[in-house]
């Protein structure tokens, strides 16, 4: 199935989802191939957060980048889009907006202190504040040093 889809890059959305430990949606309902490989997922699609609503589903052990096409169209909470076809792609891609990447070092669960201060390194001065303000599990230093590259108001803050 991997070579039957083709598309430019401009062609693909790129977004994340909280799955189970071993790759399964929340509900269970899809077996995620953790491969890379293409796939289809039935009914109403896989539904992929692009701009919020990570969690809206519930909290999963595991956040997966994933490259998306073909919307369904169908209803999902705000800042989730629902797509027919998926893969899961090794890391965040230069296609991920920087607001993206801060919204996601703040609220996915079980980042490590290192990812999150990775993702808001790439995000923007405004969101590497929140980050360094409100993110789980950083140390002093690390919030310190995200605060020294942020927006002025943020370096205010304690």
């Amino acid at each position: 199935m991997d070579t039957e889809i083709t598309a430019a890059d401009d062609d693909l959305v790129v977004g994340c989802k909280l799955l189970r430990l071993d790759g399964r949606s929340l509900n269970g309902h899809v077996q995620y191939d953790l491969s890379g490989a293409w796939q289809e997922v039935p009914g109403n699609g896989a539904y992929v957060a692009v701009t919020g609503g990570l969690t809206a589903g519930g909290e999963g052990e595991r956040l997966v980048w994933l490259e998306c096409r073909e919307p369904t169209g169908a209803e999902a909470p705000a800042g989730v889009v629902t797509y027919r076809w998926v893969r899961v792609v090794a890391a965040c891609s230069e296609r991920v907006t920087p607001e993206w990447r801060g919204r996601v070092a703040t609220d996915a669960p079980d980042l490590t202190p290192e990812q999150r201060v990775a993702l808001a390194e790439a995000s923007t001065p405004e969101w590497r504040g929140i980050v360094a303000r409100y993110a789980p599990d950083l140390i002093a230093e690390q919030r310190v040093a995200l605060r020294a590259a942020t927006a002025p108001r943020w370096q205010l803050r304690a």
